[in-house]
């Protein structure tokens, strides 16, 4: 966490702007799938997403779902 008020850290605005330059970088040239099951449907694989969907601690998140990345092809 960063903190609030005066004693704010004073890296919180770069912190925020260097993870979004990654992020859209990342999925500018990837994509990211989600691991489908043996025998699980697309209708099982939004259940089993949404289901580990919620708060983590003051914000807003997605538990454990195992992920691919596929390299974009441009």
């Amino acid at each position: 966490m960063f903190g609030q008020g005066p004693r704010a850290c004073v890296g919180r605005k770069f912190a925020h702007v260097e993870v979004l330059t990654f992020l859209s970088l990342l999925l500018r040239d990837w994509h990211l799938d989600i691991v489908v099951k043996e025998g699980e449907t697309g209708q099982d694989v939004h259940q089993r997403v949404l289901d580990s969907a919620g708060r983590i601690g003051l914000s807003f998140g997605i538990g454990p779902v195992d992920l691919k990345l596929r390299a974009s092809c441009h």
